[in-house]
């Protein structure tokens, strides 16, 4: 059943992994997106820009710097803007201050409208296949950028056939990410910040993994991406977290509710699929 977004549902946005400079992301359905809500709050949750590929080569486009205009149209509507960085984003931190007057930096508390804080975070900063391997991660860029340019081809010669889409690259990099997951312990290192934080859950990005995950007494979400899942996580002013997707083509027909994080007055959620 496609989901309705609702601009008055909407207090507050949560987004990551645009990737602007990459080939494959997609900032017009996005900028769709943001041109229908007007959120209290709205969070980047890093690598907005891809700066390992602009750097390599540079490829602004017009729908980028339309998609800039749309965010200070929303700060000049009302919304507070937060741009965190993110490990692909961070080298043009410099270049993103002069965007405007948008909140920067790398974490936050965000405080629910339900009372519960949560700390939002892009993740990076506890991967370490980044903090071990920075010097090489830049090159992780140009090879995902092929497996993304795989998928779209693979994908074509499929629908020809009338075999559904696959996720190529997801498929490809699942291995790695559950690797980061697991040997660079990522979550239990976020959730360890957030506590000393005196959070009750954490909201990412990096990993392009979508997700809401309750464990009763803590909650993890990640964003996902707008490279291949086009996933938004928003929070509705009964302080409800949704887990958003659609397909690129069509996103506001195609939209979907993947999963809900309930709102709960005494902090122990519990989670729903839908």
């Amino acid at each position: 059943m496609r989901y309705e977004v609702v601009e008055s549902r909407i207090r507050t946005l949560f987004l990551s992994d645009v990737h602007l400079g990459s080939r494959y992301c997609q900032p017009l359905p996005l900028q769709g997106l943001l041109e229908r809500v007007r959120p209290e709050f709205l969070y980047i949750v890093g690598d907005f820009c891809d700066g390992w590929l602009l750097r390599r080569q540079w490829r602004w486009r017009e729908e980028y710097t339309a998609l800039v205009r749309t965010l200070h149209k929303l700060q000049a509507a009302g919304t507070q803007v937060t741009y965190l960085l993110g490990n692909h984003d961070r080298c043009l931190q410099r270049w993103i201050c002069d965007w405007g007057d948008f909140w920067l930096g790398e974490t936050r508390v965000h405080r629910c409208s339900d009372g519960r804080k949560i700390l939002v975070i892009h993740g990076d900063q506890f991967d370490r296949s980044q903090t071990s391997f920075g010097r090489i991660a830049p090159a992780s860029a140009v090879l995902h950028e092929k497996l993304l340019g795989g998928g779209r081809v693979a994908n074509r010669l499929l629908a020809e056939i009338g075999i559904p889409e696959s996720r190529l690259a997801t498929a490809m990099t699942m291995p790695m990410k559950k690797v980061v997951h697991a040997v660079g312990k990522l979550q239990s290192r976020l959730k360890n910040l957030a506590v000393e934080e005196g959070c009750d859950g954490v909201l990412y990005g990096h990993t392009h993994s979508p997700h809401i995950r309750d464990t009763g007494e803590f909650f993890f979400m990640n964003t996902g991406d707008w490279l291949e899942h086009c996933t938004v996580i928003v929070e509705t002013y009964t302080g409800q977290f949704e887990l958003l997707r659609g397909k690129a083509a069509n996103w506001r027909d195609s939209c979907r509710r993947l999963a809900v994080l309930p709102v709960c007055e005494d902090h122990g959620a519990g989670l729903m699929q839908s």
